[in-house]
């Protein structure tokens, strides 16, 4: 039994084209996670905590990091200092 060579075309094609989609998601994630970070770090460095120190954590592990500040935010500095502007 022998497979049509315009089969197998079809299979490479799709699995190419499934490979890209996943390189596409894996960026897009990619670029979420540095956004998110990023927040957490801004975030954490105008209520007086150590911004590098959250957005490292947070991109380095973002459930753990973001989950870690989301609580600490609230639990241990309180609302966000009010500027005047």
């Amino acid at each position: 039994m022998e497979i049509d060579p315009g089969v197998l075309e079809g299979i490479g094609a799709a699995g190419g084209a499934l490979m890209v989609v996943w390189a596409i998601v894996g960026i897009l994630a990619g670029i979420a996670c540095l956004i998110i970070a990023i927040w957490v770090g801004f975030d954490a460095a105008n209520r007086r905590q150590p911004g590098f120190l959250w957005f490292l954590l947070t991109l380095l592990v973002l459930p753990v990091g973001l989950t870690a500040w989301l609580l600490a935010r609230v639990y241990l500095t309180g609302p966000a200092p009010q500027t005047d502007a």
